[in-house]
């Protein structure tokens, strides 16, 4: 499990964070799958859907990854859409 200490959470407005994942992943993981969304929106769409959770779309502020979390890291990367895809591109 080594370098899969990450989680995609989604913040509310209200500030409220819920974690989409149970398990951690790792970023390149996450960052692969993020990738394969055009914006926020159609991500939050389909994580509420994925994860069943009981809020609309538009009361979801942002999309971040988090690294494990724990009250001495709560760091967190930007999440990356389809736009960012060439970033994963090692050959390039």
């Amino acid at each position: 499990m080594r370098g899969e200490f990450y989680y995609l959470i989604l913040v509310g407005k209200d500030g409220t964070k819920y974690k989409v994942n149970k398990e951690p992943k790792t970023l390149l993981a996450l960052d692969k799958w993020t990738t394969k969304f055009r914006n926020k929106d159609e991500l939050v769409s389909e994580l509420i859907d994925n994860v069943k959770l009981k809020i609309e779309p538009k009361d979801i502020s942002e999309v971040k990854i988090y690294m494990y979390m724990s009250p001495k890291r709560n760091s967190f990367g930007k999440t990356l859409y389809k736009k960012d895809e060439m970033v994963l591109n090692t050959d390039a």
